[in-house]
Order: structure tokens, then sequence, then C-alpha cells
């Protein structure tokens, strides 16, 4: 669902990676780190907007895959930081690599369509049948992908991985998911700031730091 509502069909929101990973993380029984997982690619992907045939890397599907990936072998390794950073790093690579996907789909669905443009007389059968095509290899790309992914990595190779790390090393990778919640942050200023624009951010930052510490407080 997550690779089709991206823009194959739907769009309803539900393939946005705060969604997508916090029902991950619910499924999984891990509804915390799915939320971190969420937020953290929400913000890196906010700049990427799937509009017409444009490229743009499938952050939603790898975001899925990756919080499945870290809640799967968490659960195997009880290191929880280690764990977390590589799993959004695999995230990173199973985006680029779903976005390949998502090129080859329209490729194929390119050359199909040509076919039916070629053809005398128009058979709207087959253009449905076309459109149906395309939507079940979109479906069934996200699908494979996330399942596979998340079995072969988040089961079988990341504990593997996570094991050889010294127990050390786990202090100094903590500090990397608030570096990437200040990569996303970033990648949203940089998207706001404007001369014009800058003193409603101004208030709306101040406005969201009393919010926290109303509730905090």
């Amino acid at each position: 669902m997550v690779a089709l509502d991206t823009t194959a069909a739907l769009q309803i929101m539900i393939s946005q990676p705060l969604v997508a990973c916090s029902v991950t993380g619910l499924i999984l029984g891990n509804l915390p780190m799915g939320l971190l997982v969420g937020i953290v690619f929400q913000l890196m992907w906010l700049a990427e907007i799937p509009a017409g045939a444009t490229y743009t890397a499938e952050g939603n599907i790898g975001a899925t895959a990756g919080t499945a990936i870290a809640i799967l072998a968490t659960e195997q390794t009880l290191r929880q930081s280690p764990t977390l950073a590589l799993s959004i790093l695999l995230a990173l690579g199973l985006s680029l690599l779903a976005g390949e996907g998502v090129i080859l789909i329209r490729r194929i669905n390119g050359s199909r369509y040509g076919a039916l443009l070629r053809e005398e007389q128009v058979n709207f059968e087959k253009v449905t049948r076309s459109h149906l095509s395309g939507l079940a290899l979109m479906f069934v790309m996200g699908f494979i992908l996330t399942l596979f992914s998340s079995w072969l990595l988040g089961i079988h190779l990341l504990p593997m991985v996570v094991h050889r790390i010294p127990v050390a090393m786990d202090i100094w990778l903590q500090p990397l998911g608030s570096a990437l919640l200040g990569l996303g942050c970033g990648v949203l200023l940089s998207l706001f700031y404007t001369r014009k624009e800058v003193a409603s951010l101004l208030i709306g930052l101040v406005l969201g730091a009393s919010a926290i510490w109303l509730v905090a407080f």
C-alpha cells in the first residue's frame, strides 16, 4: 500500500513516513521506534515531491522497510543504538533501490501504452488492463522489497553485523539519531526560510518551543 499510495494510486498520505513507520512500529510492537524513524525520514524527504514523472528516491518504501529492519534486529540484539543507526543507513539505500524500481516499472508501462497507441482502434478494455497491471507491478515491487529486506536484513544479516560491533561503540552511535533529526530540521528550514517569512518562522519556533515546555513541565 505504501508503494501504491506514493504516486500510482490513492495518494491519501498513508505512505508518508510519519504515518507508515508509526503503523509499522505499532504492528511489530515497538511504536516509539517506528515513530522515531518516521520523524527522521519525514523531515529528510520533505524536499522530495513526486510530481509527474519527476525522479525521486522512494523514501516512503525505504523508511517503512527500515523501521521493520530496526525493530526486528533490535529484538534479537537488544542493542538499539547500533541497530537503529545501521537500519537508517540501510533504509537510505533501499529508498534509492526502490526509486530505480519505479523507473523500470514506468518504462514497462510506457512501452505497453506505446503499443496501444500504435493500434488502429483504441480498445478500452486493453487500456484498463494496462492500468491495472501497472498498479499490480508497483504493489509487487513494494511488497517484495519491504518483505524480503525485512527478513534478510532485519532477522539475519544486521544482527550478525551488530554482534560484531564492540559494545563500547554504542555510546558513540547514540547521538546519530539526534544528528539525523538535526539534518531533517535543516531540510525543513531550507524549504521555508526566506527573508519575507523569517518573522513567521521565528514565531512558529517560539510557539512550538513554548508548547513543548508547557507539556513537559
